[in-house]
Formats: C-alpha cells, structure tokens, sequence
C-alpha cells in the first residue's frame, strides 16, 4: 500500500508538470506503447485516404487510447479507441473473435459523437464506417494480398491532414484529452464501491492494464472472476466484491505512475543485460527543476561499472545537486522512495523491495556505506585512493566465474547475481552488515587464484579486502582505517602469514622479472599455486613453499636478496611457533596482510642520499610491468 499511495502522489505531482526532456506521463484512460511494426496511414480531413507508409521503428514511443478491457486484453476482440492493430480494422484477417471490426467501429462512433471530441478522431470514423481499410492498402500498392496476413499484427496510426497541417493522432494532446475526459465519463457510470486508496466512493476497476514494458505480459494487481473467486482468494472471501477495491481513475493513475518511472529512471538489475529486475529511486514529492537522472542514480548505486574510477563521494555530490535545492536547510521533509519490481511469472508482477526515506536519513545510508566498505583502488599503489566496490563488483566477484580470460568481467549467473545485487541494497539501506554467506564467498574465490587471470584476480582479491574492512569497521568503529596501511606491530597469526605469502610470491616473481626482463612469461607462482593449502594448513604449507622459493632467492643480485632476507625474518621471529593452533586455518585478515605487504615490497626504496636504488627502480618498474 504504501508503494501504491507514492504511486498516485507522483501521478498528481508530475502530470502536465514533466521535466523539460522528459517524455509525458501517460493520461487516464491512455498508456504508452513502444510497438516495432507500424502503419502509418494518412487521410485528408474528410475521411478520404491518401497513402500509407509501412515501416519498422528502431525507438520511439506511442500514445494509445485504451478501454478498460483492451488495456488488460490478451486477445478478443477489445479493441483500442483509435490507434490499434490492423487485424481490428478490417474484416479480412482472421486473429481475433468475430465483431471486432464492428466493435472498434461502433467505439470509436460513440467517440467521434461526443462534443468535445476533435475533427481528427471524426475523420478517421468518416473514413472505417466506409472503408476497410487492409482494401485500400492493398489497393494503393502499400502491401500485397499474399503480404497482409503477415502484417495483421502491425500497429496502425492514423495522420489526418487538413488546413492547420498535420495531425498525428497518437502525438496530439488534444485528442489525449478528450478521450480521457469522455472514457472516465462513460466509466463512472458503472458499478461503484468503495476505493481502498482514496476511501471515497468510485466506479470499481475490474480489469487492471499492464504497466511495465519490460514485463509485458504482467500484471501489478488483478480481479478475480466471480466463479474462481474463492479458490482464488480462500475461504474468508465470498465473491470479488469482498477483495480491496481500487477506483478504475486511481487505477490508471497508479499504473500510468508506473510506467513512467520505470521507463525513465527504471535500473535493470542483470549481470547479463536482461530485462530482469527494475530498481526505481525516485521522490514522489519532487520539483521538476531537480530532478534525478536514472543515469546518476545507477551509479550512485554502482548497480553498474559505468565511470571506471568515480567514487562514491562524487556520485553523492552529484547526486545532491539534483535533488537538493542549493543553499538553506533543504533537506528536512523531503522524501525519497525506493522499490525494485520483477516478474515471478509470466503473469504476474511484485514489488520484491521497497523503502521510503527522508533524505537526511537516506544520505546518511549512503555515506556510511561509502566510508566504510571501501579499499584502495589502483592495483598496490597505495597512493591512488579509496574507492567503495560498486554493488556489481562485490555480487560478480562473490559469485562469478572467469570463463575467458580474454574478456573483461566475470561470468554469474543471473539469478545469483539480481538475488545478491538485492541483497546488497537491502544491506545500503539498513546500514546492516553484508551477508555471512555472500563474504564466505569471497573468502573461497580469493583462496582459488588458480581459478582466475591475474588481473581478475586481483579485482576479487581488493573488493573482498573492502567487504572485510567494512565487517572489521562496523565490529570496532574505533579502529577507523588502521587496517588499510601495513602495521609492523601486528602479531595476529593470520594476518603475519598473509605478509609472509606476500613475500615469497615477489621473491620468485621478481627472480624471474630479473632474469627475463620485461615481458617475461606471466605464469603462477608457486605462491599463487600453493595458496589454497597454505590459506588451510599455513604452517606446514609454508616450509614447502620456502623449499620451492629459495633458489629463486639465492638466484638474486645481494642487494634485493637482502633486503627480502630482512622482510621474512621480520615476520618469522614473530610468529609463535608454539602455538598449537598454527596450523589452523587462517582468518581473513591474512587478506589484508597480504595486500599490504605487497604493496609495501612495490615501493621504491630510498637510499641516505634520497635517490632510488638501481635494484629498487627496477622493482617499481616491475610492479608497473605486472600491474
């Protein structure tokens, strides 16, 4: 309900007040339709036809003129009030139950009769109540005999020329208008009840239209017939009437709400471009003058990679210019909703999320997100900044799969991917901790480097290192971000092991970069090889992996093989080998242990004098190569 009643405020907010660019919401009685085949048909004033263009629309969008039955139709003859298919134009075709042309006729009479209906609409019921019109294009050469059946389902829309130019039926507010005006007319005139919405008396919707483009077949609300009615609704309904009503004005309003918002500020949430779930952030309350970008809104969001680098500081900032009046107190009472809405069936459509904030409270959802899940983010140059992961980065590198390693991305599945992005809003929006099961994850495909390219890799390594700071923040606010510089104090087992890794995988690296030069062949270390062993059994993994690593250590200039001597004895003497739980599995600040102290090997050192070493530019030079 509560999504519904922001449904009809944006409805009365927004209608005749679009921003400048937008396209409008759609009238009572009328919807909007994106149709690919078209036949556009061109009469003179008086009805007579002149030609007709068949084509195929690459975009655009059409307004119709809808009843209640053809909004929800799924065949029948329900014809639309004047631009409809061409199988409801003649009686040529077969596709619909016998009478629909008479129908669509006898509609459109009762139309074209009323006062207030304009000379376009009259022209076009001048022109069917003497012709069919599938005769005339077949007689003009627009199609062929053999042709028209494949075309029957080819929307028609009707041009009337005359002295004031031309007339698009479909694109002139005027005819809108006037049929929303007479259809609500004749409507109120059925059966009333009592509105749930409004909590007025009003004619009762029995047929609720399609809203969503994407879902075209589903359906946000629907009636039950009276037969079905308590198999359908269960014992405690006795007939339809005994359902919550909706009042067939706040009906359309509703559903043409709908429309509009997911048709210019709908996100779909798919890893595969699918038109799956449809995230919508939105105020119902808004100023035109304001309004939010869906562009802006999905990468405030980071449902998306789109901007490379951006942070989530700068999309806040823009986001505040758009929706934040400039200067003054402008945020207290202002309201900004969210919901997402999919289609568990063919037939029916949900909401699966929805919240409603104050934009206080919504800000400061999102700045705490931004500041607290976040890691550096240029490789290990610790120089470049922090960046939050994008809530598409940390659902692929949970769940994905690399399989081309030629191709940028990783491989998830769809259903994995909308359930973790849905997920991860909910966790933004309740500033709550991200779920157990999806940081488990990222835990096991970091321990499987195997699996992935380096660069891939290393992509799932930095956001499970984000993911587990915001953990570690939200644990111990106090810590802040103590755990993003590498701490020399630190005797945590884990986390020494992590710096341990670190080290001998630059040892063997570095070997074969010095011994290769630029270009040298990318293979796994033994590091990266023996990972997952020593992520399970770090101890008894580590005495293979110094076998593995010291010919590569003995094989470097004194100077490098010094200075990584130095950096292991550091670590080793502090770790306890006493302890008879070294053996256990780590923990995941060996993450964090690890990315640091890489990062650290991959600065250049200093000599007394201030200049880099020979041995340490090459290094940085390396890691350059590599990164």
């Amino acid at each position: 309900m509560p999504l519904l009643t922001d449904l009809l405020e944006t409805f009365d907010t927004v209608s005749g007040h679009e921003p400048e660019g937008m396209e409008k919401i759609a009238p009572v009685a009328c919807h909007v339709s994106s149709p690919k085949q078209v036949i556009d048909v061109i009469l003179t004033k008086d009805g007579t036809f002149v030609s007709a263009n068949v084509q195929t629309l690459k975009s655009g969008h059409t307004l119709v003129f809808q009843t209640e039955e053809s909004g929800g139709r799924t065949g029948g003859c329900a014809p639309h009030a004047l631009n409809d298919g061409l199988l409801y134009m003649t009686d040529r075709l077969s596709g619909v139950k016998d009478g629909a042309f008479g129908r669509y006729k006898a509609q459109l009479g009762a139309w074209a009769d009323d006062p207030d209906t304009p000379d376009s609409v009259r022209a076009v019921r001048d022109y069917v109540e003497t012709h069919d019109l599938a005769d005339d294009l077949i007689g003009h050469g627009c199609l062929s005999a053999r042709d028209l059946p494949a075309h029957k389902k080819d929307f028609v829309r009707w041009i009337v020329t005359g002295t004031e130019g031309e007339s698009r039926t479909w694109l002139n507010p005027d005819i809108a208008q006037s049929w929303s005006r007479y259809y609500t007319r004749i409507h109120s005139q059925r059966e009333h009840g009592l509105d749930a919405m409004t909590g007025l008396g009003a004619d009762i919707e029995k047929n609720h239209p399609r809203a969503v483009r994407a879902f075209v077949k589903a359906k946000l609300m629907s009636v039950p017939s009276k037969e079905p009615c308590a198999l359908h609704c269960g014992r405690a309904f006795q007939s339809e009437s005994q359902c919550m009503q909706i009042g067939y004005v706040t009906s359309q309003k509703i559903h043409n709400a709908l429309t509009w918002l997911t048709d210019n500020e709908g996100i779909f949430i798919s890893s595969q471009n699918k038109k799956t779930r449809i995230l919508v952030l939105w105020e119902p309350h808004f100023e035109p003058a304001k309004r939010q970008d869906a562009s802006d809104i999905e990468a405030m969001f980071g449902i998306t990679l789109k901007g490379g680098e951006t942070t989530y500081q700068s999309l806040r900032d823009a986001f505040r210019k758009r929706l934040l009046m400039q200067g003054g107190d402008a945020l207290q009472g202002r309201k900004v909703s969210l919901f997402a809405i999919d289609s568990a069936t063919p037939g029916r459509l949900s909401a699966t999320l929805y919240r409603s904030f104050m934009m206080p409270d919504f800000l400061e959802k999102l700045d705490r997100w931004q500041n607290t899940c976040r890691w550096h983010k240029s490789g290990f140059d610790l120089s470049q900044g922090t960046r939050a992961p994008s809530l598409y980065e940390i659902a692929s590198c949970a769940y994905g799969t690399d399989r081309d390693p030629d191709r940028p991305g990783l491989a998830v599945s769809d259903a994995l991917f909308i359930d973790a992005v849905d997920q991860l809003l909910r966790t933004v929006l309740s500033g709550g901790s991200i779920p157990s099961a999806m940081f488990h994850r990222l835990m096991i495909q970091v321990s499987e480097p195997e699996r992935f390219s380096s660069a891939k890799w290393n992509w799932i390594l930095r956001t499970a290192c984000a993911v587990y700071h915001k953990k570690e923040t939200d644990r111990h606010p106090e810590k802040g971000d103590q755990d993003m510089e590498l701490d020399r104090n630190n005797e945590s087992r884990s986390y020494l092991f992590g710096r341990l890794l670190a080290v001998y995988e630059q040892v063997e690296a570095y070997a074969v970069y010095q011994k290769n030069g630029k270009g040298a062949d990318s293979r796994s270390t033994n590091a990266m090889r023996l990972w997952n062993s020593y992520v399970n059994r770090p101890y008894a993994a580590m005495a293979v992996l110094r076998k593995a690593v010291m010919p590569y250590l003995l094989g470097l200039h004194a100077g490098s093989r010094g200075f990584f001597e130095n950096e292991m004895q550091e670590i080793v003497t502090k770790l306890d080998t006493n302890d008879p739980k070294i053996n256990r599995p780590l923990s995941p600040d060996y993450m964090t242990g690890y990315f640091l102290e890489r990062a650290e090997l991959r600065k250049p050192k200093k000599t007394g004098d201030g200049t880099d070493t020979e041995e340490n530019t090459e290094e940085s030079e390396y890691a350059e190569e590599k990164d």
